[in-house]
């Protein structure tokens, strides 16, 4: 036996070095092999879903709007800010007018954005800037339920000054409904999809291991949203969308002589498209 009291300190570590290196060398390999048993095999369900198909199935469905929402701006400018707000005023007050000449209810007009602020001229030499003139702004939404009326509608509304059509949004009040047909279409065109795909390669589906549907917004072919900013504002060919552009163009070919009835003809409305996007991962057989 060693006599640890007689070793000096540097023999010490030397031996614990050594007996740690023998500790080791016995120690390892009976972990191992605990570790080899305790690590039990993948299960069944493990190698179940690892044979698995993800597909995505989408579908379109044509709808023909019933109501559309028109989104209105008005904007004034005036070196005097009351007589600035003033005129703004007065301007939404025609447009609100002219809602009530096509039997609008007053629960379908709403003014969602006013916004004042004052515009400046900078004078480079001394570098100071002084107001030029104040800018007010108004947003009306306003809802038509009756879609035989959005032209006239349309055409009275561009005619009064400072009114410009920001945009223009078809709709359907079944939106649901046909939101769940384009799903019931989309889940099929997945499972054929699926079905398509293995079947070229000798082998099938079963259930399905997770079904997940993408967000979609579902947007009207006219719905163009201006950049969210008023910014600009007073640039039609920057603002405005293609139908209002149509009806400044031609202001002058509305209840000024002519077929009235050929007014109607300026646009097609047409169909909303509602889209849903569906994706499967399906067991292989």
């Amino acid at each position: 036996m060693i006599n640890m009291k007689s070793l000096n300190p540097w023999k010490c570590a030397v031996y614990a070095m050594v007996f740690c290196l023998l500790f080791t060398g016995v120690l390892y390999p009976v972990i191992g092999k605990a570790a080899q048993v305790n690590s039990a095999p993948k299960s069944s369900q493990d190698v179940t879903q690892s044979r698995t198909i993800s597909v995505t199935g989408t579908a379109d469905v044509m709808v023909a709007p019933d109501e559309v929402d028109i989104t209105v701006g008005i904007e004034t400018r005036n070196a005097d800010f009351q007589r600035a707000k003033s005129e703004n005023d007065e301007n939404s007050k025609k447009v609100i007018e002219v809602t009530k000449k096509y039997g609008i209810n007053s629960k379908y007009v709403q003014s969602d954005f006013i916004r004042t602020y004052p515009s400046y001229d900078y004078e480079k030499y001394n570098e100071t800037s002084k107001v030029a003139y104040y800018n007010v702004q108004k947003r009306i939404i306003i809802k038509l339920k009756e879609i035989g009326k959005f032209e006239a509608l349309i055409s009275d509304l561009m005619s009064n000054e400072g009114v410009s059509i920001q945009n223009i949004e078809f709709r359907s009040t079944e939106m649901a409904k046909f939101k769940n047909e384009a799903r019931k279409l989309a889940i099929k065109a997945a499972k054929d999809k699926a079905k398509l795909l293995t079947g070229e390669i000798g082998s099938g589906i079963t259930k399905p291991v997770t079904i997940n549907e993408e967000q979609i917004d579902n947007l009207s072919w006219y719905g163009s949203w201006w950049g969210g900013s008023w910014y600009g504002y007073n640039q039609p060919n920057m603002w405005a969308s293609n139908v209002a552009v149509n009806y400044q163009n031609n202001q002058a070919g509305f209840g000024s002589g002519g077929d009235s009835g050929q007014s109607g003809e300026t646009i097609s409305i047409g169909q909303i498209k509602i889209t849903a996007r569906i994706g499967v991962v399906f067991e292989l057989n």
